[in-house]
């Protein structure tokens, strides 16, 4: 990471520790695994991890339903943000120096509304935190972290890191609490 990331990333660390983030309130609708407009997130620190998970979304779309939308939170400093039918790409450079959203980002989230979301992002990074937050959806999941837990609805605490079986483990979870079937 480069010294203006880390400065970025230090001044984004202070403005939300005056002005944290909002908590998760629950929106009372019915959970739709089916049909339903489901976005999944990630944070990965690599290149290596990001052609690891772009090769998994088609799998990752066969277990949800095909309008599902993934979304990847990408923190290196080189990456450049872009959009495919698949995958939506965001980087540190969509966010100014107060970790608020740029532009496109702003853009992105204003135009876009989900029926749940599934976060993958398992470490703390206050940039991903912050971009949770803004997503607009009616039911939030993600792994469990205790320092981001007020973000989601539901965390669930994880021992693999294969993202298929956590995928399956959130759908397992999603569908007992379903109860307007």
């Amino acid at each position: 990471m480069n010294l203006s990331s880390k400065i970025k990333q230090l001044f984004a660390k202070l403005y939300f520790k005056i002005w944290p983030f909002t908590e998760q309130i629950p929106s009372g609708k019915p959970l739709n695994l089916v049909g339903g407009k489901i976005v999944l997130f990630f944070n990965y620190p690599t290149e290596d991890v990001e052609i690891l998970l772009v090769n998994q979304i088609p799998n990752l779309k066969k277990q949800l339903e095909k309008n599902s939308r993934i979304t990847i939170c990408n923190m290196s400093d080189d990456s450049v943000p872009t959009e495919s039918d698949n995958a939506v790409f965001f980087s540190m450079n969509d966010y100014n120096l107060f970790g608020k959203s740029k532009p496109r980002l702003k853009e992105w989230l204003s135009n876009n509304e989900f029926d749940i979301l599934i976060s993958f992002a398992n470490n703390e990074n206050i940039f991903c935190n912050s971009q949770i937050c803004n997503i607009k959806a009616d039911f939030k999941a993600g792994l469990y972290n205790p320092d981001n837990v007020k973000l989601f609805d539901l965390t669930i605490k994880q021992k693999s890191d294969d993202i298929s079986l956590q995928l399956e483990s959130f759908i397992h979870y999603l569908n007992k609490l379903n109860i307007n079937r």
